[in-house]
């Protein structure tokens, strides 16, 4: 019994690097439930296809469940974070914002219209 809690532990550690390939290759937090579902249902079908029959022990479904609630959560949290990220177009700020004002200070000044300067 003790070697299938350390495969089942290893089990949950494998979730964490599941969750990495899904950032890699998903990268939409909108595909992440899908793609981590369609894993579980898989591997359910291959472990079917192998013992001849579905999985009766219990601990065993409860491991699969908190795989794929594991894996969803942590997908979808790193790939919201990645997507959510500023954007940098190459100037080295991470806000993206390409061009400075002129005349230094960092800040933009409301500059008046004609009719404001030939009212004034």
């Amino acid at each position: 019994m003790k070697g299938t809690e350390v495969r089942q532990f290893h089990k949950l550690i494998l979730v964490f690097r599941s969750v990495i390939l899904l950032l890699l290759l998903i990268a939409r937090s909108k595909l992440v439930l899908d793609f981590a579902l369609t894993l579980h249902f898989i591997h359910l079908i291959i472990t079917s296809l192998y013992t001849q029959s579905l999985p009766s022990n219990w601990l065993w479904w409860a491991l699969q469940a908190a795989s794929a609630g594991l894996m969803v959560f942590g997908g979808v949290w790193s790939c919201r974070w990645r997507e959510l990220r500023p954007i940098s177009f190459g100037t080295g700020d991470p806000g993206g914002g390409g061009s400075k004002p002129r005349g230094g200070g960092g800040e933009y000044e409301m500059v008046a219209s004609r009719e404001e300067e030939e009212a004034a």
